[in-house]
Formats: structure tokens, sequence, C-alpha cells
């Protein structure tokens, strides 16, 4: 790979010099309760503030004159109120991600396959476990290194569209979920977004 020269000849087509690593993310919260079969991402307006989601706008991870490549995909889990470990383990168990992009799917992916690194993590003083132990759990410990790679990597452009979309069981197959506590799940889209010269 070339490496990033942050001074060369301004054009106003996409080029080297206007590239940086991104990552575009959405996040939702899981109320308690039976869980929808599907949620999608990234296709609502991102809310202003930037902890929450960091993507162009509502259908489109870049607006004009940009595009983003993605090069790995992981799932975070955090903490809202009083989830329980086995609200973790079906949802990374049994939930599948989609990514579409232009009204074509590019490919589905069980959520254990996409960790924020490292598959089931405990902590302390997080999410009960039992009436006398408080631990804390999450897919993965965070790192760039545990994320999930795609096969090759998948070019955004400019208000393409763009959703990802959580499917979770339906009963037909596994139970469907119901979840004891709120869960916020972040989707996480590691990759490069680049610009024309400004």
């Amino acid at each position: 790979m070339d490496p990033i020269r942050t001074r060369q000849a301004q054009g106003t087509t996409l080029i080297n010099a206007q590239k940086i690593h991104d990552v575009k993310y959405a996040t939702k919260l899981l109320p308690v309760g039976v869980l929808a079969s599907a949620l999608d991402f990234f296709t609502s307006a991102p809310l202003a503030d930037v902890t929450y989601d960091n993507y162009a706008n509502g259908g489109n991870l870049v607006d004009s004159g940009k595009e983003f490549t993605i090069y790995q995909v992981g799932v975070q889990l955090t903490i809202g109120t009083a989830p329980t470990i086995v609200d973790y383990d079906l949802l990374i168990g049994r939930c599948v991600l989609a990514l579409s992009t232009a009204q074509k799917e590019y490919g589905r992916f069980p959520i254990l396959l996409l960790p924020a690194g490292g598959g089931l993590a405990a902590q302390s003083s997080q999410v009960a476990v039992a009436a006398t132990a408080v631990q804390g759990v999450t897919n993965g410990m965070p790192t760039r290194n545990g994320m999930f790679k795609l096969a090759a990597p998948l070019i955004i452009g400019a208000n393409q569209s763009f959703k990802a979309t959580l499917y979770a069981p339906n009963a037909v197959g596994f139970p469907a979920i119901t979840l004891t506590g709120t869960t916020y799940i972040r989707i996480l889209l590691d990759g490069v977004e680049q610009r024309a010269a400004a």
C-alpha cells in the first residue's frame, strides 16, 4: 500500500492525499422484551451526538465528493439497563448481520464472527450474572485486530445507498429472543474515507 502523503498536487478528483482512516458506525438501543426480527442501521438520520452515530445521512455513509472503503466489520454491545449474560449470549450466538448496498446484499454474517475483538469477554461491575455476582460482558475486547476482515473490501460511493440489517430469530428455527434488560448495539465499519481536494 502506498504511504499517505499529506501534501501533494491538489486536484478536484479523489486522490491519495485525501485519504483518512475512519470508522463509520450506527447505534441502537434494544429495549426489554421480544427482539424485532429485523432492525436496520444507517437508514435514518444520524443523531447529532458523534458518540452514537458517525455517517453522512440516512441511507448514505458518505456524501457528495467522497467514497468509503470498508475493510472490516465489528459489532459492539454495551450496557443499557440491567442486561444479563443470557441476553448477550443470545444476541451474539443467534443474530445475523446483513450488509446491503445499491439494493444488493453483500453478505450475511453471524454476529459470533463479528466481534469488537476476541469473542465473549467478561469484566467486573457491569452486567448481572447472578444475585450475588456482577460481571460485564461484551462481544469481545475492543481491538481493531479482532474485527472481521472482509474477503474483498467494499467500496461505497458518494450518496450510494447502504444499510446494515440485524436479523434475529423469528421462532421458526431458534426461539425468538426476549431481552430482560436494555442493551446498546453498535455496528462498526472500519475503513478508509477518500475525498476530493478541498
